[in-house]
């Protein structure tokens, strides 16, 4: 994925658009998305191109629980056009962006949905738009460590394989995360079969081959 040149002046129209729409007109989806379903992908792929040769991936994985269901809003209603122009303004040429949203696996019907590396607006906000805001779960945790396990493993990028540059995981959350990628849950959501549950340090710790990992309280 990734095709296609980046435009602010269309980020900005598209959400100047959605102003003073009501949120549920914003997300629409009752449910999780079919394509963004992570069950049995292989990769989501971050790649080079004709119109973007120095491809960088991206990805902001947003809680969607509870009160965070408001970050996800923020970010399709303003921000998102800005950080993009910050990224074009320092001299980052090529950036392709992935949305994210997590919940808690305990308690959600859908702890994990995952869009596709884009470079376009209009791509990006689709994604954005399609995730599900399935609101709170019933304990004091969220599943971050089952979304860094999927960006550890099932990712592919063009900046890391011919470059030895890393991508970018920002993480937004509001609560602890567990302390394992348990097994049973990673083959129910992504169809990996492991023989063990894995520590959340050394899930954190695969990372730093391909992507740096920040997280922002909300």
């Amino acid at each position: 994925m990734g095709g296609g040149n980046y435009s602010y002046e269309a980020h900005k129209a598209i959400t100047a658009q959605r102003a003073s729409l009501p949120v549920q007109q914003v997300f629409k989806q009752r449910k999780c998305h079919p394509l963004m379903n992570p069950h049995g992908v292989k990769f989501r792929e971050c790649r080079d191109g004709a119109d973007h040769p120095n491809s960088l991936g991206i990805v902001f994985a947003l809680d969607v629980s509870g009160s965070m269901g408001e970050i996800p809003e923020q970010i399709a209603r303003k921000e998102l056009p800005g950080f993009m122009k910050t990224l074009l303004d320092t001299g980052v040429k090529d950036p392709q962006v992935l949305f994210c949203a997590l919940s808690d696996v305990a308690s959600n019907e859908a702890p994990l949905q995952v869009g596709q590396f884009e470079s376009t607006a209009e791509l990006m906000d689709q994604w954005l738009t399609w995730c599900w805001i399935e609101g709170g779960g019933r304990t004091p945790y969220e599943s971050y460590e089952l979304a860094m396990y999927f960006f550890a493993r099932h990712t592919a990028m063009d900046c890391w394989e011919k470059r030895k540059k890393k991508g970018y995981l920002f993480i937004t959350g509001d609560e602890p995360s567990y302390d394992a990628v348990k097994k049973d849950e990673v083959e129910g959501i992504i169809g990996d079969k492991i023989t063990e549950n894995i520590p959340l340090k050394k899930i954190v710790e695969e990372h730093r081959g391909t992507l740096t990992v920040a997280s922002a309280p909300g």
